[in-house]
């Protein structure tokens, strides 16, 4: 009997426990459920989301503030009244941005970022302020339209508070007395400045023209001592050029049509072209820009020659720059002497190449056979 009587009190308790377990079960799973919202939206979740991180993220350093003040004071056309900063003495004081007499915002830091600007502003931007930021009159700052605002997330860019400074420095600039008096200053720097430039101006222009003035003297003289009147044909350079006898030179006179270039040939490479012209000649000439370099000092008017393409390619007028023939034939055999080294080598060079290809194609062949 007082087995199964045990037996009744442990089964009893059991489904005692079980029943208390369910209704604690019940009563912390219909709380739950109270607090999940009806309707969840994914997507709206993740934007509400990235809109928290993006406020939070949003920091003014006082290094900020300083950086557009600079700004400001470099656009005299928008901020004629240069703004200013008179600097905090020690870490519980303040930064004072000054325009002219006026302070328009104060500004206060910890450890270089900003938490409060008090600020000088009209009524009616405060009102329109409040909309979005946390603004409150400071009653304690008599005289002025003081109000402190505070820097925190509801702020999207740096340049919500800079266009708050903006309009601050714009509502104690509104004395027309300063800004006429301002602009006044401005204009008398600008004129004294223009009067500096006009006199360096004329110190250049001066300078210049003498030193031009030199050069062509200079020129002249140099032209009188060392140019003598000179012109030649190329009908006498073709006859001169072929009264060399020399095998490798060809000349291409092309006389049934002027306008085409004369040809001289060295190895059936062209070393110099030709044209008539009524002044004269004009040589087309293959040479290195080392020595063209050397010719610039007696002919000025020596280039790079855009026809034929090539990087050695010059164009030298034959006028009185030259002081006889010699001197233009001293021009052409350079030219031929280019080539021959530029050119005829890399024939040699092929040759020697084709040359010890087929040996070795001898050798091959040979060791196959044995």
């Amino acid at each position: 009997m007082n087995g199964w009587l045990i037996l009744i009190i442990i089964v009893g308790c059991f489904i005692l426990g079980y029943i208390i377990s369910m209704i604690v079960w019940y009563i912390l799973n219909a709380r739950k459920e109270a607090l999940q919202p009806v309707m969840q939206i994914p997507h709206l979740n993740e934007e509400v989301k990235v809109e928290q991180e993006k406020l939070v993220l949003f920091t003014l350093s006082r290094s900020d503030v300083l950086d557009h003040i600079l700004e400001m004071q470099n656009d005299r056309m928008r901020f004629p009244i240069k703004p200013v900063v008179k600097e905090k003495t020690d870490e519980k004081s303040a930064d004072f941005l000054m325009c002219g007499n006026s302070c328009f915002c104060m500004m206060f830091d910890r450890n270089d970022i900003v938490f409060n600007l008090i600020l000088n502003m009209s009524d009616e931007m405060a009102k329109a302020s409040e909309k979005r930021y946390i603004i409150h009159k400071v009653s304690s700052l008599n005289g002025d339209n003081w109000y402190n605002l505070t820097i925190n997330r509801a702020f999207e860019n740096k340049k919500e508070v800079y266009n708050i400074l903006d309009n601050c420095y714009d509502y104690v600039s509104d004395d027309p007395q300063d800004i006429k008096d301002e602009v006044e200053k401005v204009k008398i720097e600008l004129a004294i400045l223009q009067q500096k430039l006009s006199d360096n101006y004329e110190v250049i222009e001066k300078t210049t023209a003498e030193v031009e003035r030199n050069y062509k003297l200079e020129l002249e003289k140099f032209k009188q001592e060392n140019y003598t009147k000179f012109l030649i044909t190329r009908k006498e350079i073709a006859e001169d050029t072929k009264a060399l006898n020399n095998v490798n030179i060809t000349v291409i006179e092309r006389d049934k049509n002027p306008q085409m270039p004369m040809s001289l040939k060295y190895k059936d490479k062209t070393y110099a072209m030709l044209y008539g012209t009524d002044i004269g000649v004009i040589m087309i000439v293959r040479i290195s820009e080392a020595y063209a370099n050397v010719l610039s000092f007696k002919h000025p008017e020596i280039c790079r020659a855009k026809f034929p393409k090539g990087a050695n390619w010059y164009y030298i007028p034959v006028d009185g720059a030259f002081a006889n023939k010699d001197a233009v034939y001293s021009v052409l055999y350079r030219a031929i002497e280019f080539v021959e080294e530029k050119y005829t080598k890399k024939i040699e060079e092929k040759k020697l190449s084709d040359e010890k290809k087929v040996n070795k194609k001898k050798d091959n062949e040979s060791q196959k056979t044995k």
